[in-house]
């Protein structure tokens, strides 16, 4: 949910751009026509501008490949194959990476969290990027994918094409699926997870039973599908939503007089939901947590719901948009003159219906079906996804190993040079890590231990 108000309202100025470049890549055509060499050695991302001289060389690949052609519906992508030496590199986890809001672009995660550079202003105000040494694509490949339509550079020529519902958007990351290992054709069999983060908690389930669906019936092609790692999901928000009072309160956020409100909009929400008045419960929420005059806001003077140890976003997170404007990053990455949307209000408008709903049940397909993982990473200070709402809606989870999930006790999670990192729970296929002194953006917040958190999940 890094798109909701809180970062909405602050990015509206950096949100969109137009410049004149190269034409944009559309892969489709190519994919269809067989010329896949072609296809790939056009995508090959070559030098990005301004990158400082610790950067290893690596390739990426980047364009868009046309997912509905009646709505002329163009996802946009940037692939970053593992670099790591491993002489088995059909072992080598591949990622679908899903991002929040909804509408939020994976811009975001690459250059602030866990790609391979990151953006930095220089003396003079130039912007350029710098190695960042807690890579996730030392060792896992990982597809960013700007989903939905209209996030990123992704686009639909037709108002239409906008989903209104997860499992509209992953009709469309599955057909994205389906020509993208014709394009790499060398990593269908490679074991695949999906990641959801934020709002993803939405995204990624739709996408993964809508895979072990397919899988079934032997639909092509059939992935090596592995699970999902969930990331600060918001994924049920009636049970989510019965935890901010009693959080706020404990961590001496808020006062008894603003518990109390708190409280009474948690029961107002719940119940708004419970009537399917999802767009009302919606409302409610974002007043009581997000908007500047927010219940929240008036009790504990945060501007942001991100972490207990940030009472206001940090400017310099978005220092990655001045670097998108950049003529040569353009070129670089094949988008032409293409509108670049941090935050797609289409997208949140679209589908407010339902952004209060819950996708529980896929989750608990996915974990009736015995043979995926499916990890949630939580952090410890997260004020929009608290750990105490995480641990209510898991508890909740229906599967046959509920009992054991409720009477299991959690194990200290320690990291590489032994200082306690979090925590972790798991049973059977259902796995969850508390990630300490880290809130709603966990990855950025912890880089070290987050990396090593994603090598012990993916060790494959």
């Amino acid at each position: 949910m890094f798109g909701l108000s809180f970062i909405t309202v602050f990015v509206l100025l950096f949100t969109r751009s137009a410049l004149s470049q190269t034409d944009p890549l559309f892969l489709t055509p190519l994919i269809k026509s067989g010329n896949i060499t072609e296809a790939r050695s056009l995508s090959l991302v070559l030098e990005l501008p301004n990158s400082s001289v610790d950067i290893p060389s690596r390739p990426s690949y980047s364009g868009f490949i046309t997912v509905n052609e009646t709505y002329n519906s163009n996802l946009f992508f940037w692939f970053f194959p593992a670099t790591s030496n491993d002489t088995q590199a059909e072992k080598t986890p591949i990622v679908l990476w899903l991002d929040g809001g909804p509408g939020v672009s994976n811009f975001l995660t690459i250059f602030t969290q866990n790609g391979p550079f990151s953006v930095a202003m220089s003396l003079n105000g130039t912007f350029g990027l710098k190695h960042r040494p807690e890579d996730w694509t030392v060792n896992t490949s990982i597809i960013y994918l700007e989903n939905p339509v209209d996030v990123g550079f992704s686009f639909t020529s037709d108002p239409a094409g906008l989903p209104k519902t997860s499992e509209e958007a992953a009709v469309d990351s599955i057909e994205f699926l389906r020509q993208f290992f014709l394009l790499f054709p060398e990593y269908d069999s490679n074991p695949f997870f999906l990641v959801g983060q934020s709002y993803g908690g939405h995204f990624a389930p739709a996408v993964g039973t809508a895979i072990h669906q397919r899988n079934k019936e032997n639909q092509q092609p059939t992935l090596n599908f592995q699970g999902m790692l969930l990331i600060a999901p918001w994924t049920n928000p009636l049970v989510q939503v019965d935890s901010y009072a009693e959080f706020f309160y404990h961590t001496a956020l808020i006062d008894e007089r603003t518990r109390q409100e708190i409280a009474t909009q948690q029961k107002l929400i719940q119940g708004l939901i419970n009537e399917e008045k999802f767009d009302e419960a919606k409302d409610v929420w974002t007043d009581m947590l997000l908007n500047p005059s927010s219940i929240f806001n008036s009790g504990s003077g945060f501007t942001t719901a991100l972490t207990l140890l940030e009472d206001q976003l940090d400017a310099t997170s978005f220092y990655f948009v001045n670097y998108v404007e950049l003529p040569e990053f353009r070129q670089a990455l094949h988008v032409g003159n293409l509108t670049y949307t941090l935050v797609s209000e289409a997208i949140q408008q679209s589908m407010s219906e339902e952004f209060m709903a819950s996708k529980s049940e896929h989750v608990e397909e996915l974990l009736r079906a015995e043979k995926y993982k499916i990890i949630v990473a939580t952090g410890q200070l997260d004020l929009t996804v608290t750990h105490t709402g995480m641990e209510k809606m898991l508890n909740g989870f229906v599967w046959s190993g509920q009992n054991e999930w409720k009477t299991t006790n959690r194990t200290v999670w320690r990291s590489a040079n032994g200082h306690v990192a979090g925590y972790k729970k798991e049973a059977l296929h259902l796995t969850m890590y508390l990630i300490r002194n880290a809130g709603h953006l966990l990855i950025g917040d912890q880089m070290e231990w987050s990396l090593e958190l994603v090598n012990e999940i993916f060790a494959v």
